[in-house]
């Protein structure tokens, strides 16, 4: 895939971003389904991280991108990426243990 359609394809990600809120509560499920409980708990941790590195944990972790890759696509370094990706991490992993 060309290096300009994933430009494309990570501006439309990020007006998705922009546009949506995460839900405050749960919708109610009469199951109880941990599973859903889970995703609410990823949802509200995603939202934590910072739009950038949400943007490559995404693309690397998702879409199997490597930092050369995410560098050449977000027009930053390989040193940014690997930054950003850590914080990001580091963010998501702070939220989900609390």
């Amino acid at each position: 895939m060309s290096t300009w359609l994933y430009r494309v394809l990570a501006n439309v990600c990020i007006d998705e971003l922009r546009r949506r809120k995460p839900p405050l509560e749960p919708a109610p499920d009469h199951g109880h389904r941990p599973a859903r409980v889970e995703q609410l708990d990823l949802q509200r941790a995603l939202a934590a991280v910072p739009r950038e590195a949400r943007l490559l944990l995404a693309l690397h972790y998702v879409e199997g991108l490597s930092y050369r890759e995410l560098a050449k696509i977000r027009g930053i370094s390989i040193n940014t990426v690997k930054s950003q990706l850590a914080r990001g991490k580091v963010i998501l992993r702070r939220k989900l243990e609390e």
